[in-house]
């Protein structure tokens, strides 16, 4: 075998690898990993950022779960949409509620900050005064 085999043998088997990580992201996004999630192919071939390789990883992982993989998984499951319809009422009383009662509310039934001590030293029993039993 000559050297040209070799080469070309290692440029043949570099443009395989290359070919093989477009295909896994192009998989990726046809399955609905965002674009923004996905990493570039020099991140991952040249060892650019091969954490970026890792978020995408976990971001298919995540995108499986969702569409109802139920097998091993790697990555947080995605947060289902969870619409409220309120109505005017309701979103009126909300922005009047409680607030003000949970402030304290200028009534005395309510919760307060008397007794807190912010900035203040520690009140320790029995200091200053000549009756300890340690001198």
């Amino acid at each position: 075998m000559n050297n040209t085999t070799k080469v070309s043998n290692a440029a043949m088997r570099a443009n395989k690898e290359k070919e093989n990580i477009e295909k896994f992201l192009n998989f990726c996004k046809a399955y609905g990993v965002k674009d923004t999630d996905c990493f570039s192919t020099p991140a991952l071939y040249q060892k650019q950022n091969v954490m970026a390789a890792v978020i995408t990883i976990c971001q298919l992982g995540s995108t499986a779960q969702s569409k109802g993989f139920t097998g091993p998984t790697l990555g947080p499951k995605k947060a289902d949409e969870n619409k409220r319809d309120f109505t005017e009422e309701q979103v009126k009383a909300g922005r009047e509620g409680h607030i003000g009662l949970q402030a304290g509310g200028g009534t005395e039934k309510l919760a307060s900050q008397s007794g807190q001590n912010f900035g203040l030293g520690r009140q320790i029993a029995g200091t200053g005064s000549g009756d300890s039993q340690y001198k």
